[in-house]
Parts: structure tokens; sequence; C-alpha cells
């Protein structure tokens, strides 16, 4: 129910925010992104794939330390699935083979 969902913090209200997937797995993905954000921090993304969106929820695992960013460039992000509808992991494998 709604109780359950409460768990994380959510960046919202707020504007969406866009960016970059790159390598998939089932365990997470890498993100690049206009803004830096801390690890540990709860988001919410739709991946869009060949077959139509796709909704996860995620924890920032990582982010590229600020000596290898460039200006004007996304920043690179780690994030780990924290739910996933069980089908999830099989459509994101294959999208990460299409888009290979």
């Amino acid at each position: 129910g709604p109780a359950s969902r409460g768990r994380h913090l959510r960046r919202r209200p707020g504007p969406p925010l866009y960016g970059r997937t790159g390598d998939i797995s089932c365990g997470g993905l890498s993100l690049r992104l206009l803004h830096a954000f801390p690890p540990g921090m709860a988001l919410e993304i739709t991946i869009h794939t060949p077959k139509g969106p796709i909704p996860a929820e995620g924890m920032i695992a990582w982010v590229a330390p600020p000596e290898t960013r460039r200006p004007g460039e996304l920043i690179q992000h780690g994030l780990r699935f924290t739910t996933l509808d069980w089908s999830t992991p099989l459509s994101l494998g294959l999208v990460a083979a299409e888009s290979g």
C-alpha cells in the first residue's frame, strides 16, 4: 500500500531530471546527469527503451569525483536499483543487448 512506498526520500516536487543511461545490469546502471547528486540519494527514473518506458527506483551508489568532470559535460553516476518489477531485469537485459 501507500505506506510501504514512503521509505525513500524523493526529490519531489520538482522538474524532471534528464540524463543518459550507460551500461545496464539487473542490479543497476550508469547514469550521466547534468548535476552531481550525493551517494545515498534516492531517485525515481524512467528508462526509455525501444519497447517503451520502464519505471524504476534506485539509489545513487557513486558519483564521479570533481577532478574528472569537464565543464558542460554530463556527470557520471552509478545507480543501484532499489525496486524492480520482476520482469524488468529481462527487459533491461534486452535493451542492453540491443543498444550494445
